[in-house]
């Protein structure tokens, strides 16, 4: 029986609820794997996680969410970052106007019902002379768009086998390396480090995340966001479920819990600031700072 990962749980009653095989068609050879859920803290993981090698089988050079940007994206994703970015200041910190007019933009998001992530909203509500790094940027585009939005001191990380977009970062002035941030970029202390939906893919999420927070200036914020285990509730017909390829498992190691987020954020030593549950999917989202 395997213990819960939650810091601030470690439950040894969790159950398997999905037992999977997965083929690498690599060297690696099959991977056999269960998600078990904890019903103290209501995360999911993958038991066990998978060893280096089969991940980088999965993570092979046309990973998806590696693709191409579709024509005129990074126009309209400037324009909703200037959005997210009013409706996240006050987090930030603003003035009295600066609140109202979130307070107009949460109302919009209330009656669309869809929510802001804050990875989305407060990066862009920094200075412009803010920096920032993007740990997985994926496309790229997130960073492109912000280089839109006037911010000249962007970073950026991913895997060695998203060369392309690495590539076309670097094109476009913004520092972008497949080496950890603390070999590339050893003299930067940031302002904020984002994370969109990367945390989940985390072999040792504490221990990167207390890396990460030795890369931030004090105060410095961390923002994330990631998938829940919310949508997959009540975990009895999981296995029965047509929908389990959106688990993608195993790549996706973990579906936190409000509790498990908590739980790994504050162990890594940030302070949470904001947890949200967004709409319409279900991602957890967080805002944290690291101790001043």
């Amino acid at each position: 029986m395997t213990s819960c990962l939650n810091p601030r749980c470690r439950n040894p009653a969790t159950e398997p609820v999905v037992h999977e095989c997965v083929d690498t068609a690599q060297d690696a050879g099959p991977f056999r794997f269960a998600l078990v859920y904890c019903p103290a803290c209501h995360m999911a993981f993958v038991d066990p996680f998978p060893p280096r090698q089969v991940l980088d089988a999965l993570y092979r050079a046309d990973y998806p969410y590696h693709g191409d940007s579709a024509p005129g994206v990074l126009g309209s994703y400037a324009r909703k970052l200037r959005i997210a970015a009013i409706r996240h200041r006050p987090l930030v910190g603003c003035g009295g106007l600066g609140r109202g007019l979130a307070k107009l933009v949460a109302g919009a998001e209330s009656i669309a019902r869809r929510t802001a992530s804050y990875s989305l909203g407060v990066p862009p509500a920094l200075p412009r002379d803010a920096r920032i790094l993007d740990f997985g940027f994926g496309t790229g585009d997130w960073l492109l768009a912000m280089r839109r939005l006037g911010f000249r001191h962007l970073y950026g990380h991913d895997v060695a086998s998203n060369h392309e977009n690495r590539e076309r970062l670097r094109g476009h002035g913004i520092a972008a390396s497949s080496e950890h941030p603390a070999e590339a970029f050893p003299e930067v202390r940031f302002d904020c480090v984002r994370l969109e939906h990367v945390f989940e893919h985390l072999l040792e999420p504490i221990d990167e995340l207390r890396r990460l927070r030795c890369l931030l200036r004090p105060g410095g914020w961390l923002v994330m966001t990631f998938p829940s285990f919310d949508p997959w509730r009540p975990v009895e017909t999981l296995s029965e479920s047509p929908h389990l390829e959106h688990l993608q498992l195993p790549i996706h190691l973990v579906h936190h819990s409000r509790e498990s987020a908590r739980g790994f954020v504050e162990a890594a030593g940030f302070e949470l600031r904001a947890l949200r549950m967004m709409k319409p999917y279900a991602y957890i989202s967080l805002a944290a700072r690291s101790p001043r």
